[in-house]
């Protein structure tokens, strides 16, 4: 009797490993829709703050941004999983890598084909971003022996912090520095307040996701409620948050309008709203371990939705 026909497939590929590797540190439905909000919202406050019109040509740039952003972003969390690899035998051992669902060589692979993207991308729109986008990745390079050679930046959170976050902060630049270079936009002052709102807010969701009542972690974790004390992370977050929303309020003056440019101008500080009441149910929250994450992803992807509204309001109303 004949066998059956079968088809087998090679889960050892590149292709395939990539497809899992992916699915497992960086959903591409998730953080496309993430960056797209940021490149967005982002474009919306550059362009209202000049008081500039947004032509089809200049959104789609916009789109263009949230791509380098996407692809960035993977590029560092392929960095990242390299340079945790001993964190996370410990306490996350789901992790692609140390599930050995892909090895070292393949991650390298991987940040290789992503990086040549990137390059190639930024090349064919301007040299001046391609050589900012590639300066950003050498420091992500940079960052992972720097960890291997420097105890106290492997082990202090906060001093982690301190020198890693540029890797995401000039994204913001790059996309200011695109609009400019690209002819679409004029440069004012106050946009440096903007890049300054939304450094915060990111910061206030990496402070957030990362900070548990010291007496309920476990030994190694690395948390800034570690360092600087549960009230003092909780803090922390809440000042990088009235900071985040503050800034673009002060900057839109809301009570100088009326109407819907009003409300809009008004809602900049609904974020807040999430913000204090992740902090209140953290600081309520003692006797058992309680991560409020949840409470800071709400409050980044409230915080794009109100800035691309305010930003946006610009096309209507001119």
């Amino acid at each position: 009797m004949s066998q059956p026909f079968e088809v087998s497939v090679n889960t050892d590929s590149f292709c395939d490993k990539l497809r899992l590797f992916t699915n497992a540190v960086y959903k591409p439905k998730f953080h496309l829709t993430f960056a797209l909000l940021w490149a967005l919202s982002l474009q919306g406050a550059f362009f209202s703050l000049a008081d500039q019109k947004l032509s089809l040509a200049s959104w789609f740039d916009g789109v263009i941004v949230s791509f380098h952003f996407f692809l960035m972003f993977f590029f560092l969390r392929i960095v990242d999983e390299i340079k945790d690899y001993d964190y996370d035998k410990q306490f996350k051992p789901n992790r692609p890598l140390v599930n050995g669902t892909v090895n070292f060589t393949d991650a390298k692979r991987f940040a290789g084909l992503i990086a040549a993207c990137i390059l190639m991308i930024n090349l064919f729109l301007d040299w001046r971003l391609a050589l900012l986008a590639l300066v950003n990745m050498l420091y992500g390079i940079f960052l992972l022996y720097l960890e291997r050679w420097s105890q106290p930046v492997r082990d202090s959170t906060v001093l982690n912090l301190i020198i890693t976050f540029p890797v995401s902060a000039v994204l913001n630049v790059y996309a200011l520095l695109f609009f400019i270079w690209q002819d679409q936009l004029s440069y004012i002052g106050s946009m440096n307040w903007t890049i300054f709102a939304y450094i915060c807010a990111f910061l206030h969701f990496d402070v957030g996701r990362k900070t548990i009542w010291p007496h309920l972690t476990k030994p190694g974790e690395q948390l800034y409620s570690h360092e600087i004390g549960g009230i003092g992370s909780a803090l922390l977050a809440l000042v990088l948050a009235f900071a985040a929303c503050g800034v673009p309020w002060l900057l839109c003056q809301p009570w100088q309008n009326n109407g819907l440019q009003a409300v809009i101008g008004w809602s900049l500080l609904l974020p807040l709203v999430v913000s204090i009441a992740g902090s209140i149910k953290f600081t309520y929250t003692r006797d058992r371990r309680y991560e409020p994450r949840p409470f800071y992803v709400i409050f980044l992807t409230l915080y794009y939705f109100v800035q691309l509204a305010n930003g946006y309001k610009a096309i209507a109303f001119y």
